[in-house]
């Protein structure tokens, strides 16, 4: 139990990084600092890391998670899923 736990705090530090960064030069693109990147897969990069990081979280929350509450977590793991899908399809559609 105690490495789930573990590996889920480590997932979601990652996650919470990869949001800030992400946010962060999403601001400086609102703003013009820095051009929006011409290259698609560079745009979607941060995406595409967060929304594994992200399951994984979900994932280890519903292994730690009460009885009374495992209905939430499951649901959010299936949305996580589905986000996870979603994100690697756009990613994929775009390469091509």
């Amino acid at each position: 139990m105690r490495k789930i736990i573990s590996f889920g705090k480590r997932s979601s530090a990652i996650a919470t990084i990869i949001a800030l960064v992400y946010g962060i030069l999403q601001i400086l693109f609102g703003l013009q600092v820095i051009p929006h990147p011409g290259n698609l897969y560079w745009f979607f990069m941060p995406t595409l890391m967060l929304a594994p990081v992200f399951l994984i979280v979900m994932v280890c929350l519903d292994l730690v998670a009460k009885e009374k509450s495992r209905i939430w977590t499951t649901v959010a793991w299936v949305l996580a899923t589905l986000n996870c899908t979603m994100v690697f399809m756009i990613y994929a559609f775009q390469s091509a």
